[in-house]
């Protein structure tokens, strides 16, 4: 799999990066707190925002970003920080040349932001702003895109995609991914 999270633990404002541990006992009735999923005793991290899961280093979560890093090469556009799991895997790759991150929220940048910067220096660069809002990237190309803004799995992210696959055409990114796609359009059909 792919190395758990190593931003240090804090609190800023109303998010907050913490360690959490799922006991052995536990195994096959806890899940992850965002959608549903078993998780397997050990500690994990985890960002929350307001007393929301946004995001969390689980096996569920590392395999839901598998195909992106895997895929992972030249410029790299990621839309949304979290706990930076996205950004340390696709920038330590070779392919890799240099990976944007764009982040609505100031406290989720103060929290984890300098922990990558140090490690990967000027391969990846940060935007503080609102991915809806595609004007920031003016002049900017990537070849592949990563849209990661979601706290859970639901039918209600679609329009979301689609209106982001507009804002950031082929044009500005050739290639576009969304976390958990297929689930969420699974989810859109489901609400008919």
């Amino acid at each position: 799999m792919y190395e758990k999270v190593t931003v240090p633990e804090g609190v800023s404002g109303d998010y907050r990066i913490e360690r959490f541990e799922v006991p052995e006992k536990y195994i096959g009735k806890w899940r992850d707190e965002m959608m549903g999923r078993e998780i397997p005793a050990g500690t994990y991290t985890r960002l929350l925002g307001n007393g929301t899961v946004m995001m969390s280093d689980t096996p569920s979560e590392m395999r839901d970003h598998r195909l992106f890093i895997v895929w992972a090469e030249g410029k790299i556009l990621i839309a949304g920080l979290g706990i930076g799991f996205v950004l340390n895997e696709v920038a330590k790759n070779e392919k890799v040349s240099s990976v944007t991150v764009i982040e609505k929220s100031q406290e989720v940048i103060d929290l984890v932001w300098e922990h990558y910067k140090r490690q990967y220096g000027d391969k990846i660069n940060l935007i503080h702003g609102d991915v809806f809002d595609s004007k920031q990237l003016k002049g900017m190309k990537f070849d592949m895109g990563w849209f990661d803004i979601w706290d859970n799995i639901c039918g209600d992210n679609v329009e979301d995609f689609k209106k982001l696959r507009k804002a950031y055409s082929r044009m500005i990114v050739k290639d576009r991914r969304f976390w958990c796609e297929p689930e969420c359009i699974r989810a859109n059909r489901g609400r008919r």
